[in-house]
């Protein structure tokens, strides 16, 4: 042994000797690997046994497990709340136009901020309430196609009426041109079923408008001669969003008797798809991304949060520790699932010299994107209408985290009768 190694292991004997010594010690160090100059050699002091560097090991790599919503999100969320201004009628702006209505009054009715009006007499489907219209921008009309409102209509008893909707193909500041260029839904009838709304009562009402099937033996929109056409709310310019509330009042055997009293107007949301459809079972499929670094497995919870009105993104319920399990509710059964994790690579051979790397934990499979399956279906704890955020806690058995989705979940009926004019 020469000289400069035979220095170099008394200076490292002596280092180990004075941290063994220092008051507070232990006399137990982690594990220190030190290469010993020009010899190559690997030297260990103090080593911990295998488990315990193996929980040393892991408590470095644990991370807080990191949840991002992809649905439902802002992303597929509603066009007004993605703007700012929700549709609830709280506000003048909610509303762009209105033609052939004897008022568009903004109040309070039932607690809530509504629009009360009354379209006049006349040809159908000339009148409406734009929310939305621009002479040079494009709406999404593909990414925003699901249309809920709730909406009470006061009538005598023997009064026959309906509602449409409908879209602009042109805008500009003259009514007669964007009435022109107005393509409608065939008349929609609330009181019958499968809707069966008592006038004087609000109801919730949706539409898919990117389809021409809402009622299967009739078609949506005029411009179909079959439900089975595709919908032109998709292929057409939309530069503008109408609703038409009601028409006149006919009799049973369509004799015209004159108008409703008034229609109450809540809120009208243009979304994506964060709805959750009677037709379908009431069932909504929550998708997210899991990043987990370290964890074998995490325990994902979730819950729900009401509210009457959607909210800007932003602008959703807030969610940490305390509130998860004082202000969210349990689904029932409580929606819960252990996601077993598997390291992104297979750990290094246990040995007296080993170099810890961090290991990112991922889904088992490949990748981080994940479902759930979630039930609205429970009329005792869910109501057409309702938006309901969602909460995720992430428990990897240490750190948890709470994420909330910057959009709800919109329970909604199934779509009203569609027939003739």
């Amino acid at each position: 042994m020469n000289g400069q190694l035979r220095l170099g292991i008394w200076i490292l004997c002596i280092v180990a000797g004075i941290l063994t010594a220092l008051p507070g010690t232990t006399g137990r160090m982690a594990e220190i690997t030190t290469q010993v100059p020009e010899t190559g050699i690997l030297v260990n002091h103090h080593p911990l046994s295998r488990g315990e560097a193996n929980s040393h090991a892991q408590a470095l790599q644990l991370q807080p497990p990191s949840v991002t919503i992809v649905a439902p999100s802002a992303a597929i969320g509603d066009f007004a709340a993605n703007r700012g201004n929700v549709w609830d009628m709280a506000d003048s702006r909610d509303i762009v136009m209105v033609h052939n209505a004897e008022s568009r009054d903004l109040m309070i009715a039932d607690g809530n901020t509504i629009l009360r009006g009354n379209m006049r007499d006349g040809p159908p489907h000339v009148g409406g309430i734009a929310f939305w219209g621009s002479s040079s921008e494009l709406f999404p009309a593909r990414e925003y196609h699901h249309m809920v409102f709730r909406m009470k209509i006061r009538a005598q008893k023997d009064c026959w009426t309906n509602g449409r909707v409908g879209y602009a193909k042109n805008w500009s500041g003259r009514e007669d041109v964007v009435i022109r260029s107005l393509v409608t839904t065939f008349p929609y009838v609330p009181h019958i079923y499968p809707m069966n709304c008592p006038y004087g009562t609000f109801c919730i009402y949706y539409i898919d408008l990117a389809r021409n099937n809402n009622w299967p033996s009739w078609p949506t929109w005029h411009t179909a001669r079959s439900p089975n056409d595709p919908s032109t709310w998709l292929s057409d310019p939309v530069r503008g969003v109408v609703l038409v509330p009601h028409e006149w009042c006919v009799t049973t055997g369509g004799v015209p008797i004159g108008n409703p009293d008034y229609f109450d107007l809540d809120f009208v949301y243009l979304t994506g798809d964060i709805v959750a459809r009677a037709e379908d079972g009431y069932r909504y499929l929550l998708r997210y991304d899991l990043s987990a670094p370290g964890a074998q497995q995490v325990t994902i919870t979730i819950r729900y949060y009401e509210v009457h009105e959607l909210r800007p993104p932003g602008q959703e319920p807030a969610c940490d520790a305390n509130q998860f399990y004082s202000l969210w509710r349990d689904f029932n059964p409580p929606a819960r699932t252990v996601i077993s994790l598997v390291p992104s690579q297979p750990p290094q051979p246990a040995g007296d010299n080993r170099v810890f790397l961090p290991i990112i934990a991922r889904a088992p499979a490949g990748g981080g994107s994940l479902s759930y399956e979630l039930s609205f279906s429970d009329g005792t704890r869910f109501k057409d209408g309702k938006s309901y955020y969602l909460c995720v806690e992430a428990d990897n058995g240490v750190q948890r985290t709470y994420r909330v989705s910057n959009a709800p979940v919109i329970r909604v009926p199934r779509s009203p009768w569609f027939g003739p004019d």
